[in-house]
């Protein structure tokens, strides 16, 4: 579905070129719900702009359904959600959700109104950005990304504002919503219990010029419960997950 292959990528700055990615190699399966977490400024963001075609490749190649590059776009194999929301303000919730479709009439959609009522929203479909709050905001953006019926998601870091309880309201929201409109998922996120928790796979990169230091399957039958977050499976994977993340901060130290 998704592969990437001895991925490099660097930065000029003033002191020469800064790599930040070193030969990134993985494989997503169909369906497969994968999160990135690494320290910041590993390079996750980047090579998540680099597989949109957002960012040119300097080395190796990614590709979604075998299509690469410019196509990627063309062909509308991926929908993305950025860290901020991004929503026009003179558009109501409605009119938001539906700005793919108003973009591009010729792709194929999900009906509105049923996207409406699956996330929640046709009570507030003639309320505008101002008027909800930043959890409803989120929604919006997960309802608006998921209206083109496209193979890929690609989410960069959309919970990263709120508070913890909305937080973890909207984790269960998403898995919901997944659970219904089937996509490939990739999720960055600098959180452990929401990477624990959200994930089919774990990937955890290094410090940068950033490597894949583990890919870790999460063996825990779905769906998934809140109830059952401070069970020894989850605390398991989140103990191993910490682990690597602390020794690719004091290698980097």
């Amino acid at each position: 579905m998704i592969d990437i292959r001895d991925v490099s990528y660097e930065y000029p700055t003033k002191a020469g070129a800064l790599r930040v990615l070193d030969r990134i190699s993985l494989t997503i399966r169909e369906g497969e719900f994968v999160s990135f977490i690494g320290p910041s400024g590993c390079g996750k963001s980047t090579l998540l702009a680099l597989l949109a075609d957002l960012k040119s490749p300097q080395s190796g190649t990614l590709t979604i359904r075998s299509t690469q590059g410019r196509a990627i776009r063309q062909q509308n194999l991926y929908s993305i959600i950025f860290q901020e929301v991004t929503l026009l303000d003179w558009l109501t919730v409605q009119q938001n959700i539906e700005l793919p479709v108003t973009l591009n009439p010729a792709l194929r959609y999900i009906d509105a109104k049923d996207m409406l009522e699956q996330v929640g929203l046709l009570p507030y479909r003639s309320l505008y950005p101002h008027q909800l709050s930043g959890g409803m905001k989120t929604r919006v953006s997960i309802a608006r990304a998921l209206m083109a019926n496209t193979p890929a998601l690609l989410i960069d870091e959309c919970f990263a504002s709120l508070d913890e309880v909305t937080r973890e309201q909207m984790n269960l929201f998403l898995l919901k919503i997944l659970g219904q409109i089937k996509r490939t998922v990739i999720f960055i996120t600098h959180s452990i219990a929401e990477a624990a928790f959200m994930s089919d796979r774990v990937v955890v990169f290094s410090s940068k010029p950033s490597r894949v230091l583990a890919d870790i399957a999460i063996d825990i039958p779905r769906p998934r419960r809140l109830e059952d977050i401070e069970n020894p499976d989850y605390t398991a994977y989140r103990k191993t997950l910490r682990t690597l993340l602390n020794q690719s901060a004091e290698s980097q130290a």
